[in-house]
């Protein structure tokens, strides 16, 4: 996830009323500018205050304006690698408009890779996390989230069964919200090392882990940790590219699925 997924998730989630709205809108309109402008450029751009700039930074995660023009510059820079859906080395040569072959290429990728994920599926595994997720009374989830039809659907059976669930995904509030940790919750993580927040949020992992909080771990098969003290894990083929939130959305689903058949639908 870049800087731009973040100006995108805060933009998506608030009224068209609140003012952040119309800045984000403002900035993600001119995008190809903010490096080379000052804040108070900035400012004046989205029609709005440095303090107005300077809060939705925060809002962000961001330290300071510089950082937030760095960030917005490498995902200019590297656009047509970085933020495809399809792994950029799979990509068809950009002078190739070979329409159907690159439909073709992409599902003959996404196809391996779905095989892969079921021949390394642990299925004692997907039904430890639907236990986790039963005897617990309130369900915390750690990392980064976006908010697939998946996931959705996931708190909503997990709520309506009567689990308190909350998530956090800035590093401050995982950390935060750990102390509120009981002997009757569980943890789930996604804990994948290209995430830009890898390096901070593993520490507050490891200590939930310490803790002995039943965690269900999701990772990805190019992140080198093997939580061995995690009660599950379920892991993915890792690509680094949008195409993992695919696989990521298919572990919610199985767990999703196994947790309504074995303590829902049945009862």
């Amino acid at each position: 996830m870049t800087i731009i997924h973040d100006l995108v998730a805060v933009y998506n989630s608030i009224s068209v009323d609140r003012a952040f709205h119309s800045v984000i809108a403002a900035l993600l309109k001119n995008l190809p500018q903010i490096p080379r402008m000052s804040l108070e450029e900035t400012a004046e751009l989205c029609n709005t205050s440095v303090i107005t700039i300077n809060r939705l930074l925060k809002e962000i995660n961001c330290p300071s304006f510089r950082a937030f023009k760095q960030r917005v510059s490498d995902v200019i820079n590297g656009y047509s690698k970085h933020n495809r859906v399809f792994p950029y080395d799979w990509q068809m040569p950009a002078n190739d408009h070979d329409t159907a072959a690159q439909i073709a290429n992409y599902f003959m990728y996404l196809q391996g890779n779905i095989q892969e994920m079921a021949r390394r599926m642990d299925v004692s595994q997907i039904e430890m996390a639907a236990d986790i997720l039963h005897n617990a009374k309130d369900v915390h989830v750690y990392g980064m989230y976006p908010a697939s039809h998946a996931k959705k659907q996931f708190q909503v059976d997990l709520m309506v069964s009567g689990k308190y669930y909350i998530c956090y995904s800035k590093p401050a509030d995982i950390r935060e919200d750990i102390r509120t940790l009981g002997p009757e919750s569980a943890v789930i993580t996604q804990v994948i090392a290209s995430y830009k927040d890898y390096s901070e949020i593993m520490p507050a992992i490891n200590h939930v882990l310490e803790l002995k909080i039943p965690t269900i771990v999701i990772s990805s098969t190019k992140t080198l940790n093997n939580f061995k003290d995690a009660r599950c894990v379920l892991t993915f083929p890792g690509t680094d590219t949008a195409m993992d939130n695919y696989f990521i959305d298919i572990l919610f689903n199985l767990m999703c699925m196994i947790y309504r058949t074995n303590y829902i639908d049945g009862n």
